[in-house]
C-alpha cells in the first residue's frame, strides 16, 4: 500500500535523520529541534510540495519560498492565526510569535534550507 503523502513521509524522514523530535508527531505536523534550540514543523499531509514551519528565513535558498496567503512574502506576525497542531506542539512557532511558512519543492530544496538552518 502505497503511503498518501509519500513526499512529506520522506521529507520526515530527512529532518528525523539530522534533528531531534520535540515530541512524538501527530496525524498533522512532526515538530524538530536543531542542535542549536531553533524549531521545525513539518506538515505531514500536504501533497506534492513540502510544507515546514521555521523561526527563520535568512539565505535565498533555490526552491523554498515563504507561503502566507493572508500576506504574501511575509512572515506570520504574532497575532496572524496558525494551525492549532503548532500552536500546541511547538513554543517557539505558535501565534504570539513570528514564524515563517515555507514551500520547499523538492526534498533538495529542503536539505539546502536545512544546511542554512542548523547554523542559524
Amino acid at each position: 500500500m502505497h503511503a498518501p503523502f509519500p513526499l512529506a513521509q520522506e521529507a520526515e524522514a530527512l529532518l528525523a535523520s539530522r534533528l531531534k523530535r520535540l515530541r512524538e508527531p501527530t496525524t498533522k505536523l512532526a515538530a524538530f529541534e536543531t542542535v542549536r534550540g531553533r524549531q521545525l514543523a513539518l506538515a505531514r499531509e500536504r501533497m506534492g510540495e513540502i510544507y515546514i514551519w521555521v523561526e527563520a528565513i535568512g539565505a535565498d535558498v533555490t526552491g523554498v519560498e515563504i507561503n502566507n496567503q493572508k500576506h504574501p512574502g511575509m512572515p506570520y506576525a504574532p497575532e496572524q492565526p496558525r494551525s492549532s497542531a503548532v500552536n500546541t506542539q511547538c513554543s517557539r512557532l505558535r501565534e504570539g510569535c513570528t514564524a515563517y511558512y515555507l514551500r520547499c519543492e523538492t526534498l533538495g530544496a529542503l536539505e539546502r534550507f536545512l544546511d542554512w538552518y542548523c547554523r542559524y
